[in-house]
């Protein structure tokens, strides 16, 4: 049976403002917006902004409740959808004007099941067919009727939600092994060298250009070839490093002068330094000069050594605070240059880089796991949604 989105709600709601909007003091009922939805169907709640209890206790509309479904409802990330799990940490919250709460009627269908429906490709093209709008675009109430799919009965949405919330969370505990491989990779460098401007443990002091340089020779486009591999600021996540290629640029399209890099640099975004994105390279190309391929100098220093450098809260603190621009901040060469800093031994920072490497070693081979598994995901979504997960 194909049935529309609003014929299987019980209610359709949104959150409102208190006069004075809402605060970062702890002091009241948390209010979620679409900062808060994280995008794989959970939370954020790392900025939670808070509504005083007076207010809260008015609202009619947009009280959070267990197995409620919120969609982020205008602004760059309409349509993303979030489910409220019995994992939710707060007794009492609401959603602000930004976000659409959803109640599922439990008689007509299961929750669960309609979350990922809403989740899934085909559930998003649907959402989005209400989008309306140029600058700061959303969708209204009446999304709900653009949205149709083929209810099962209701022991077959709980076979199906099942089936997807188990490849859920193994997709979850995935990332999380990568996340703590990176946690055990910071803590590790702490532990072997200490605090790059405190030096605990008594290092050599001096200056970043000791250890390495900034390898800033320009190529010109007319030196761009098809196989040179291009590297935007967009294409560094930060904080991780890792490189994940979002740009759809190739060499031979760009129309100004890059830096080139190689498998022996370090790539460092300026653009934004407390974004901190040091990346890695496994391979050579041409990167925008708002990115320094940095250069280990040999016997002082190897780029293990330097990526974690970079990426240490000191280092990103001061390329910070010194950075020239205000709205769109830059560190400059001299200040990295001149950033002052302990020197360790070469032999120890090898003994850094072994562990380094078959740290990433691991983490590829989880990272392959985890791609199998969303794509699992998606193919036993596509299955689901299409009548054929249904129990015989």
């Amino acid at each position: 049976m194909q049935v529309k989105l609003s014929q299987i709600l019980s209610s359709l709601e949104s959150g409102g403002r208190p006069k004075g909007g809402a605060s970062l003091d702890n002091n009241g009922i948390p209010s979620l917006g679409a900062e808060h939805l994280d995008g794989n169907g959970g939370f954020n709640f790392k900025t939670i902004k808070y509504i005083p209890d007076d207010f809260f206790n008015g609202l009619k509309n947009g009280i959070v409740e267990k197995e409620n479904i919120l969609i982020v409802k205008d602004g760059a990330t309409t349509g993303k959808v979030s489910f409220v799990t019995d994992e939710f940490p707060f007794d009492k919250a609401a959603v602000n004007e930004h976000v659409f709460l959803l109640k599922v009627d439990k008689s007509k269908a299961n929750p669960k099941f309609v979350f990922h429906y809403l989740k899934c490709p085909q559930g998003q093209r649907e959402i989005m067919r209400d989008f309306r709008g140029a600058t700061v675009g959303g969708i209204s109430r009446g999304f709900v009727d653009f949205v149709k799919f083929e209810l099962p009965s209701l022991p077959d949405q709980l076979h199906i939600a099942n089936l997807l919330s188990k490849a859920e969370n193994l997709i979850a505990q995935r990332k999380e092994s990568i996340r703590l491989l990176d946690e055990f990779l910071k803590s590790t460098f702490l532990e072997m060298f200490g605090d790059p401007v405190r030096n605990e443990k008594g290092w050599e002091i001096g200056k970043f250009k000791n250890l390495a340089t900034l390898d800033r020779k320009q190529v010109l486009p007319a030196e761009f070839t098809k196989q040179d591999f291009y590297i935007g600021l967009e294409d560094i996540e930060k904080e991780t490093g890792n490189i994940i290629k979002t740009s759809s640029e190739n060499a031979e399209d760009l129309k100004s002068s890059k830096f080139r890099f190689t498998p022996n640099h370090i790539l460092y975004a300026k653009l934004r330094p407390y974004l901190n994105k040091v990346a890695l390279p496994n391979q050579s190309g041409i990167c925008s000069t708002d990115i320094f391929p940095v250069l280990p100098l040999e016997g002082k220093s190897n780029r293990f050594f330097i990526c974690y450098l970079m990426r240490s809260k000191p280092f990103v603190t001061e390329m910070h605070s010194k950075s020239s621009g205000a709205n769109l901040p830059r560190a400059s060469a001299s200040v990295i240059e001149n950033f002052k800093t302990y020197q360790p031994p070469i032999e120890l920072q090898t003994q850094f880089a072994q562990i380094v490497e078959k740290i990433e070693a691991l983490k590829t081979q989880y990272q392959q796991s985890l791609q199998e598994l969303e794509n699992l995901y998606g193919s036993l979504s596509q299955k689901a949604f299409r009548g054929e997960l249904i129990k015989k």
